[in-house]
């Protein structure tokens, strides 16, 4: 490595932010190297700029050891900034050690942040590794229990893959109690493939949308109902 590269290493505390995305573009460029690997982990658990830090972890992907991973882990389990944290989550899940579907299957169900918790979800089943068992019951736990949309979702996407015998009875429950109608809907589609895949009888009917009262304060009742979700939590919510 060269010796001028090295020294800007060692002063990157100091350097204009500008500056410093140009540095790590030229060691993204470098052969895999220890010193680099300290380096970026030293970056992503200091620095203040998050765009930074981000820049950092996305370069660590060609770091894949086990104490790369660990520390990823570990700075993750400290960190505040959820942009930071989704990063982290995408590039674990980038890497093919069998020890991070523990840490998925934890901040799946855990994590304070509902598209952390969704990611962890999609993560786990594009992995492919664990049990087909093991992932059903992940699956069933948040669409039962998680209190957000946008992870049922993620969750309901995949569940056929994993479906037995039980899971339509127990998606079925869910779906009768579910009142928003969209999410009724992926629930439905859930059940047809379910039952197609197990050659079950599908013995519910397909939701059907609300008639819409075209008044002038029936559409004020619903300006009304769109500005104050517009906030809202799950507002980024795909059907």
């Amino acid at each position: 490595m060269e010796k001028k590269l090295l020294k800007r290493m060692e002063n990157f505390k100091n350097t204009p932010d500008r500056l410093k995305f140009y540095l790590l573009k030229e060691l993204s460029e470098l052969t895999d190297d220890k010193r680099i690997n300290d380096f970026l982990l030293n970056v992503v658990e200091n620095e203040k700029y998050d765009k930074i830090r981000i820049n950092a972890v996305l370069l660590l992907k060609k770091f894949e050891n086990d104490s790369t991973i660990e520390k990823l882990k570990t700075i993750y389990a400290f960190e505040h900034d959820k942009s930071v944290r989704l990063v982290i989550v995408e590039t674990l899940g980038d890497m093919n050690s069998v020890d991070v579907d523990d840490f998925f299957q934890t901040i799946a169900i855990k994590d304070l942040n509902d598209v952390i918790r969704a990611a962890s979800i999609r993560i786990l089943h594009e992995r492919g590794k664990l049990e087909k068992s093991i992932a059903l019951d992940l699956l069933v736990d948040v669409i039962q229990n998680d209190s957000s949309v946008f992870p049922k979702q993620i969750a309901l996407s995949s569940l056929s893959h994993y479906a037995n015998n039980s899971t339509y009875g127990i998606i079925k429950k869910v779906f009768i109690r579910e009142e928003m109608i969209q999410m009724k809907k992926l629930f439905y589609r859930t059940l047809k493939e379910i039952s197609s895949k197990l050659n079950q009888e599908l013995d519910v009917d397909e939701p059907q949308d609300p008639i819409v009262e075209d008044t002038k304060k029936a559409r004020k009742k619903r300006r009304k109902e769109r500005k104050k979700k517009k906030l809202d939590k799950d507002d980024y919510v795909y059907f």
